[in-house]
């Protein structure tokens, strides 16, 4: 399955994937700000309890008033690997809003690697979102920023949970928030591994606020 540019976002769900298919989706999927208040907020979504997906994404940006926009939703069972270059930018200008550049959700042996994020909100702003249970891989080889601008508002860079032998490696990441500010959240519950290279640089604008470079949990 390829996907071209489109303008509004695209939905793949419900499908099986045989051996030896895969899905890409090209440069140029994006969410044009004409569309009205309430339309779904996801540019992109595959979702599929189905085992084995092969997904390559390229660019994929939103600009627009929602109270949420996704760049990304991938949902997938086991054995299988997502490989994103390019750009993931996301931003919502609405007050009370929140953005996620990726949200990824994976079984168990999965690989999923993502370029640059950015994410930008009022009220919450995550730029990566990685959930797995065995055997999980993450890879993020470019930069990862986000914002929330509210009073009371939180950011995060780079989120992962998962179960056993799970592993994350990073780059630079850069978070703003109001109240809460957190570069990399990672909590893995045995044998997890995080390598990080570059910079974590947070900071939380609202008194008695909390920033945290890096939890563990």
């Amino acid at each position: 399955i390829t996907l071209t540019s489109a303008a509004g976002g695209s939905d793949i769900s419900g499908i099986e994937m045989s051996n030896g298919k895969s899905i890409v989706v090209e440069d140029g999927i994006s969410w044009p700000v004409s569309l009205p208040v309430g339309t779904e907020s996801r540019v992109v979504m595959i979702a599929s309890e189905s085992d084995g997906f092969d997904i390559t994404l390229g660019d994929v940006t939103a600009n627009a008033g929602f109270d949420s926009v996704m760049g990304a939703y991938i949902f997938t069972g086991e054995h299988s690997e997502v490989r994103h270059e390019g750009e993931i930018v996301v931003e919502s200008s609405a007050d009370s809003s929140s953005a996620r550049g990726a949200s990824i959700v994976m079984g168990a042996n999965a690989e999923a690697t993502i370029d640059r994020v950015e994410a930008q909100a009022g009220r919450v702003a995550i730029g990566v979102h990685f959930f797995t249970s065995n055997d999980g891989e993450l890879t993020v080889t470019g930069d990862v920023v986000t914002r929330a601008r509210d009073f009371d508002s939180s950011a995060t860079g780079v989120g992962v949970r998962g179960q056993t032998n799970v592993s994350a490696a990073l780059g630079d990441i850069d978070v703003e928030g109001g109240s809460r500010a957190v570069g990399i959240d990672f909590n893995v519950t045995d044998n997890g591994i995080l390598t990080h290279s570059g910079d974590v640089v947070v900071s939380a604008r609202d008194a008695a606020s909390a920033a945290y470079g890096v939890t563990l949990g």
